[in-house]
């Protein structure tokens, strides 16, 4: 974060970009209006709890958020070292996640709810692994408050598992509400708080993500369209592409866990058919045993390599979902960065058994003429393939370096934009749209927060004035705020997603001529 705070604190992601609008959520709240009513909200309450109770000790500013953002993140290594003790790293595994680090944790998050759910989710997961699928649970359950997506995913797999486990054991339904109640509680105190703050009704249009849902039907987001494409495509991208971003590692990651995780699947199946319930019957009806803690009662029942297939099994699962139904714009990929890189670290540290598949494959004859080598052993291919991962996951930092390198050299910090970086064009476009305004009624029609304005400028009344988004008042109060300003300034690289643009605001729209397009804003004018 510190090498590319140019990058991460800079003027235009702010004030027209997503990280802005968590300031702007946090101020129309203090101004009495209600997310999911009286303005369009994609995340949950619980995010704007964690945002306000911050803003006010840290003042609601840049800086405040990414001082909010560092500290989740050192929470964030903190449940990567509990996962990588819980499933015995070895050296490559232990090499592999050190040199993908920047992969799995994003420098700067888009927004607080999404460092707040990767936060919580990699927790979840290290309790998992640890068999403690009861925390993992609670976990999960206080995930769904803060954004609603993956949580359902992975929380539903854990329920599944924990019904699993007691029909297992023959329980009744005392011993499976002792599993639930945790998760119970946690989701009740979550809901009584956020309902307490924001009223019944935000609550219940938050905790189902219909207005995300609804989003990314209006803007046509997904992998395979053209968003993600953007991303992925060889036909828009050349070889250096895939080894200078973490396009290419994380294609190659998420292959490999896709792959692999069907191969868990049947081992999980295996493991399952070969267990007996008399073992755990056995141990504890013998005469004069105790009952033991719930922690190890889950040991002697699952042991340690079904705990490893069953956490190995839940990363792959919620990576699939998230390529299949949750990618959104080209870099959605930094939502779930980490899960594909947990599978890839724990996949390397996995016993060699577990991998014996993989390896009779690879060592077969086919494989040992096109390579001119005998049969490799298989230690010798996972040394061999951590190797090349590690080499291309610190590859892949090399756009972003150069990035860091151009931002520490070229851009300037002035009050002109709250104290962030900003090209010495953007500035000067900025200033040169202030002066043509001459102190008239401006609207920034902008998605963020611009931390520095004009007297005569103002931000458009909405949390985020993309297509899909906002609530029906929500664009009735920007038209309005259009209509009562003689200059509108837009912010060019929005492109299908300008709602200025949109058929909604077309009778505003009309009634503006074009004064000037630069390279970065164009300025409206009332006819």
């Amino acid at each position: 974060m510190l090498a590319q705070l140019p990058r991460i604190a800079d003027w235009s992601l702010f004030a027209f970009y997503d990280p802005g609008s968590v300031l702007k959520a946090d101020q129309l709240i203090t101004e009495g209006m209600r997310p999911a009513i009286d303005f369009g909200f994609t995340h949950g309450l619980a995010a704007l709890l964690v945002a306000r109770a911050g803003f006010a000790v840290l003042g609601r500013t840049p800086a405040a958020y990414l001082t909010l953002t560092a500290f989740l993140e050192v929470l964030m290594a903190v449940a990567l070292a509990r996962f990588a003790q819980a499933m015995r790293f070895n050296r490559a595994a232990t090499a592999f996640l050190l040199c993908a680090l920047p992969v799995a944790v994003m420098a700067c998050y888009l927004t607080l709810a999404h460092v707040l759910e990767a936060t919580l989710l990699l927790w979840a997961i290290a309790e998992q692994a640890r068999g403690r699928r009861r925390s993992a649970l609670a976990i999960t359950a206080a995930c769904l408050f803060v954004k609603p997506s993956m949580a359902y995913v992975y929380g539903l797999w854990l329920l599944l598992w924990t019904v699993w486990d007691g029909r297992w054991r023959d329980e009744r339904w005392a011993g499976l509400w002792r599993r639930l109640w945790p998760a119970a509680a946690t989701a009740g105190i979550l809901a009584a708080v956020s309902a307490g703050v924001f009223g019944w009704r935000s609550l219940a249009l938050t905790i189902v993500p219909l207005t995300g849902m609804s989003a990314y039907s209006a803007t046509r987001f997904g992998f395979f369209l053209g968003s993600g494409l953007s991303f992925w495509s060889p036909l828009r991208h050349s070889w250096w592409y895939y080894l200078s971003n973490p396009a290419g590692v994380w294609l190659l990651m998420t292959g490999l866990t896709g792959w692999l995780g069907l191969s868990q699947i049947v081992t999980l199946a295996v493991s399952y058919a070969g267990m007996r319930r008399r073992t755990v019957r056995n141990a504890m009806d013998r005469p004069g045993a105790k009952p033991e803690p719930e922690s190890k009662f889950q040991n002697k029942t699952l042991p340690i390599p079904h705990r490893r297939n069953q956490t190995l099994l839940s990363i792959a699962l919620m990576q699939m979902a998230f390529v299949l139904g949750f990618y959104g714009w080209s870099r959605s990929w930094e939502y779930y960065s980490y899960l594909p890189v947990l599978f890839t670290a724990a996949w390397l540290a996995a016993p060699q058994r577990s991998n014996k598949a993989f390896h009779a494959a690879w060592s077969a004859p086919r494989f040992s003429k096109i390579w001119g080598c005998g049969r490799w052993r298989p230690r010798r291919v996972m040394e061999t393939l951590a190797v090349i991962l590690c080499l291309l996951a610190l590859l892949s930092q090399v756009k972003h370096l150069e990035i860091a390198i151009s931002g520490w050299r070229w851009k300037v910090r002035t009050r002109q934009t709250g104290e962030l970086w900003a090209y010495p064009s953007q500035l000067a476009q900025w200033r040169q749209v202030g002066a043509r305004t001459a102190g008239r009624p401006t609207l920034v029609l902008s998605n963020g927060y611009v931390p520095w304005l004009w007297r005569n400028m103002t931000m458009p009344s909405s949390w985020f004035p993309e297509p899909g988004i906002p609530t029906h008042r929500e664009m009735q109060r920007v038209r309005q705020q259009a209509l009562r300003s003689d200059y509108v300034i837009t912010w060019n690289d929005y492109g299908q997603l300008d709602l200025w643009n949109q058929p909604a605001f077309a009778t505003v729209y009309r009634r503006f001529c074009r004064l000037e397009r630069g390279r970065w804003l164009s300025l409206w004018r009332r006819r």
